[in-house]
């Protein structure tokens, strides 16, 4: 007997807030990174009630009860940023991939994005011991190579700092 595991998808976006609620947005005259994604998302399929923006939870009650429903399988996709979405966020249960948008400032927060499928408790047997399938891309022009090299520049450095050989 096969079950469903009902697979969930966390994507990392410091690049904007959504600037208005979904339902208000109108694609092609409004424009922010959260509201475009979802409206992409829903048109190649996803059910708009599976897709939520972190920003919705406005309490730490919301919150839980938004990670409760994404280690359910009733929320599919997770969008926020590094601070909203990092420390404190376990949705690991069904946890399938974990995208990034775009290069974090600081090589601890992506340590930190990349942590949120890092975690035991994973359903998904493909992932339960390497973590969630972890993708880099970058959503606007800048192209995934420049990502890669940011990425590695910032990790390159805090590795040294780290060793105490400076950033000479």
């Amino acid at each position: 007997m096969k079950t469903e595991i009902r697979g969930t998808q966390l994507i990392f976006c410091d690049l904007s807030t959504p600037k208005k609620a979904y339902e208000n947005y109108e694609y092609g005259k409004d424009f922010d990174v959260y509201n475009d994604l979802k409206h992409k998302l829903i048109e190649r399929g996803v059910p708009e009630s599976e897709i939520v923006f972190i920003h919705d939870a406005k309490t730490d009650k919301d919150k839980q009860a938004l990670f409760d429903k994404m280690n359910e399988g009733k929320i599919r996709v997770l969008i926020g940023s590094t601070e909203k979405c990092g420390a404190g966020t376990n949705v690991q249960k069904r946890l399938a991939a974990l995208h990034h948008l775009d290069a974090p400032y600081r090589p601890r927060d992506l340590q930190q994005r990349d942590g949120r499928g890092i975690r035991q408790g994973n359903m998904n047997k493909q992932r339960r011991h390497m973590g969630a399938g972890q993708i880099r891309f970058s959503y606007a022009g800048s192209g995934a190579g420049v990502y890669r090299r940011e990425v590695q520049t910032a990790n390159t450095r805090h590795a040294k700092m780290a060793d105490g050989k400076g950033i000479a």
